[in-house]
């Protein structure tokens, strides 16, 4: 099972509010007092930000309530808009926009079905409704934003369309990406350009899965290069949480492209998404991020047993019995309790390590890790 890349959430345009809580108390109470007939620039001005506070109670909430607050964010935007026109107020227009996008998107990457594609293609047009504004001539930085954000969105459709269909969805992602990269440069916004970088090596990735042969594999080798790009911004010093997600992206790449490779080239493929991945795990511990210390371990144990069951003898062992340490660790935070689903994915991961040492191991030794699995 291939290992999901992560990427940075949607960029909103609005600087950071924090304590979205008790704002959203202030805004509420100023929006009984300013009426959209009396003072309607006021009136959208904190609808706007009573969306932007519901959005980020939405995002930070765990419970069913978060659906509740999106929806609600969702619907401040949608009044704004009464407001601010396109033709009255573009640029006012365009930023609801770009939010209206980011909200979307949220409920949609976390529905399901037809639903949740209906919310996805909502965002894309919120998306696009932005750009007409935005242009790359007149506000360079925000076109850029938006530009980031729909490749986003088109990455989430992509990965639940099978087909044509999916591959268009997944370049269109890619196109927005780049599109962004033409402004988030190395040299003038950095962080920006790294987050990007990150971002395109996600959905070269996922095209690249898709994708058989040659073309397959040059487009694993492109997001391996934009990984590696996203790591001269994203150091372990510096950005550490980035930094281990990236390289844990890096590993999946890696492990994907030394699946595929045969020979001496294929095993120094895989021995660098071991790297990588225990690089991950410099930041991905146990007490601080107990769930991508899971995922990483998981993901380190897929790569040993490749290695493995490509190595003959007391090596090939060895990398066995280092995947059954991997997927054990694994299992100490996906319990069959908490995470089910992990949990299963786990046990019949390290069932199949079980197997390869038992009909590679004599004697009762071998009957004993048969008899394990």
């Amino acid at each position: 099972m291939k290992p999901s890349s992560t990427s940075p959430a949607p960029t909103s345009l609005f600087a950071p509010l924090g304590f979205p809580d008790r704002l959203l108390t202030k805004y509420q109470k100023a929006s009984a007092l300013v009426s959209k007939e009396s003072f309607p620039k006021e009136w959208a001005e904190i609808r706007n930000y009573i969306g932007r506070n519901k959005w980020e109670i939405g995002i930070r909430t765990e419970s069913d309530k978060a659906n509740l607050f999106l929806r609600e964010s969702e619907q401040a935007s949608r009044e704004a808009l009464e407001v601010y026109t396109r033709e009255q107020l573009p640029q006012q227009w365009a930023t609801t926009q770009n939010n209206l996008g980011i909200v979307l998107s949220n409920l949609g990457t976390r529905t399901g079905g037809e639903e949740g594609a209906k919310l996805l293609k909502a965002s894309v047009t919120a998306y696009e409704n932005a750009l007409v504004v935005y242009t790359r001539e007149h506000l360079p930085q925000q076109w850029a934003t938006t530009q980031n954000n729909l490749g986003t969105v088109y990455r989430d459709l992509g990965t639940r369309t099978g087909g044509e269909e999916g591959a268009k969805l997944l370049k269109a992602s890619v196109t927005a990406y780049e599109n962004a990269l033409v402004v988030y440069t190395r040299e003038q916004l950095p962080q920006d350009w790294a987050m990007t970088q990150n971002n395109l090596g996600n959905v070269l990735s996922d095209l690249g899965t898709r994708t058989g042969g040659e073309e397959g594999a040059k487009l694993l080798k492109a997001s391996v290069t934009a990984y590696e790009n996203a790591l001269v911004v994203y150091t372990h010093e510096q950005l550490p949480q980035d930094w281990a997600m990236t390289q844990n992206n890096l590993g999946a790449v890696l492990s994907d492209l030394g699946t595929r490779t045969g020979g001496e080239e294929g095993a120094k493929l895989l021995a660098q998404a071991v790297t990588s991945y225990e690089n991950a795990l410099v930041v991905r511990t146990r007490e601080q991020l107990p769930q991508q210390w899971a995922g990483t371990q998981n993901n380190l144990g897929a790569v040993y047993q490749n290695l493995g069951t490509r190595t003959g003898g007391e090596e090939g062992a060895k990398l066995l019995a280092q995947a059954v340490t991997a997927y054990e660790n694994a299992l100490v935070v996906y319990t069959r309790e908490q995470l089910p689903q992990d949990w299963a994915m786990t046990q019949n991961n390290l069932g199949n390590v079980y197997r390869d040492l038992g009909t590679r191991t004599d004697g009762e030794a071998g009957a004993k890790w048969l008899a394990r699995r």
